[in-house]
């Protein structure tokens, strides 16, 4: 096991650069791109690698990783107590279709436009919508490639680099398949570049401060161990907090969508369902 193995490696695509970006979170940020998703990791795994040996060499700090080595699947967060769209009411356009805009409860004209992309420029790939994992099993001795959102297979090869490209060729026939069949494409967690987006809109979003007792609760949900994992990596990436990263996409949501529980629906799925994406192309099924 070589010490960048113990740093987090993400590959993710972003609508604004048009371009898969690098990050190590826990450390470095983005920190290289390209239009090649696996070329792209490799180059993430050699900055990662040559960043630690120049850190050593002069004495630079080095972090200690964030990650845990086990996700029991229960989350405790803070989920609203009634609808906030009193607090945050907005106009919401989302590839030019107005979603949101409720007169009754809007303190604003402000618009927040989410476009992930135009026409005739490249368009990320769908399976570039899941978190893909790459990482060091001490049990097995060998890398450990997982896409949880899309499939429960795994990929183990001594060399990270193959297996992220192996992941990458499963989440690509796995999508194939989905479409070939006509089957939904499993629903997938809010991705980085989508959440900073969403929340740089400081007027629009609920903050910090506006998430108080008086308009929250504390609740704990039960996912399955592989999301929570997911959702850990991707409060990590945007450096939140687990806790205030599923809170403000809920509240969120719940400011812009016309969201409430479904007949029969328990708190526990309706909350957990706010915390995943709708896939654009086809209807995707509800998970618990």
């Amino acid at each position: 096991m070589k010490e960048s193995d113990r740093y987090l490696k993400i590959v993710e695509w972003s609508d604004e650069d048009q371009k898969y970006i690098g990050f190590c979170p826990e450390w470095l940020g983005g920190v290289c791109h390209g239009d090649d998703e696996v070329k792209v990791y490799k180059d993430l795994c050699g900055v990662v690698e040559w960043v630690i040996e120049d850190s050593k060499k002069h004495g630079d700090f080095i972090p200690e990783p964030k990650r845990r080595d086990s996700y029991s699947g229960l989350i405790a967060t803070c989920a609203p107590l009634s609808e906030p769209r009193r607090q945050y009411g907005i106009r919401l356009v989302y590839e030019d279709k107005i979603i949101l805009h409720d007169t009754a409860y809007a303190v604003h004209e402000d618009v927040a436009v989410y476009n992930p992309g135009e026409p005739n420029r490249p368009q990320m790939k769908d399976s570039a919508r899941y978190l893909k994992i790459v990482e060091w099993s001490a049990e097995k001795e060998k890398y450990v490639g997982t896409c949880p959102e899309l499939f429960d297979n795994e990929c183990v090869n001594d060399n990270e680099v193959k297996v992220y490209r192996q992941l990458c060729k499963m989440a690509d026939e796995a999508v194939g398949t989905c479409k070939q069949n006509g089957t939904p494409l499993p629903r997938f967690t809010m991705p980085s570049d989508h959440y900073e987006n969403l929340f740089q809109e400081s007027d629009l979003t609920p903050k910090a401060s506006t998430i108080t007792n008086e308009n929250s609760q504390k609740i704990v949900l039960r996912v399955s161990p592989a999301v929570h994992k997911v959702l850990a990596i991707r409060a990590i990436r945007v450096n939140e907090t687990l806790n205030r990263y599923c809170s403000n996409i809920m509240f969120y949501k719940l400011a812009t969508q016309n969201t409430v529980p479904a007949p029969g629906e328990s708190m526990n799925r309706f909350y957990t369902n706010l915390l995943f994406e709708k896939h654009t192309l086809l209807e995707t099924k509800a998970q618990p």
